[in-house]
């Protein structure tokens, strides 16, 4: 991607002709790069995750069009919406195919027993052809009332 150039802040943005605003061919230009540039970024590749007030361990699968081998941007985010009564944890992995071999990244475990406590990441993964993103959240609660917890996890192409 080609960098966008400075802001024209020392040219006008609008032309009046015949009662109407017209953004001069400077301006044009520089918003053109800017969308540009936005269109080459990453971009969101099937449905987000987004999972609430669980109490278990989960497993499941991205829900993605057939993805193109290539990397992938993996954001998520874990939070506590319920404590448990004594302790608890919870720990993302995402898992892919990449050259026909599955691998694995984890994130810290959220061990913070807090309603409203967070922990976030991004995993950057290569994915085979055809193969599926797909994750797996370890949970552990200790006590009489059970940590519920909600995950969003979002993946990206990235060009």
């Amino acid at each position: 991607m080609a960098p966008i150039s400075n802001v024209p802040f020392r040219s006008a943005l609008a032309n009046i002709a015949a009662g109407l605003a017209l953004v001069t061919p400077d301006w044009r230009r520089w918003l053109q790069e800017v969308k540009d540039g936005i269109d080459a970024a990453a971009r969101r590749v099937g449905v987000a995750v987004g999972l609430a007030d669980q109490s278990t361990s989960v497993s499941g699968t991205v829900d993605t069009p057939t993805l193109a081998a290539g990397l992938y941007r993996v954001s998520w985010l874990l939070e506590v919406t319920q404590a448990a009564t004594t302790s608890s944890s919870v720990q993302l992995t995402v898992i892919t195919t990449s050259g026909g071999v599955v691998t694995t990244q984890t994130g810290d475990a959220l061990t913070a027993n807090t309603v409203g406590a967070a922990l976030s990441g991004v995993f950057v993964v290569s994915v085979d052809a055809g193969t599926p993103i797909s994750y797996t959240l370890t949970y552990v609660s200790v006590g009489a009332t059970a940590l519920e917890y909600g995950l969003s996890l979002s993946p990206e192409v990235l060009p």
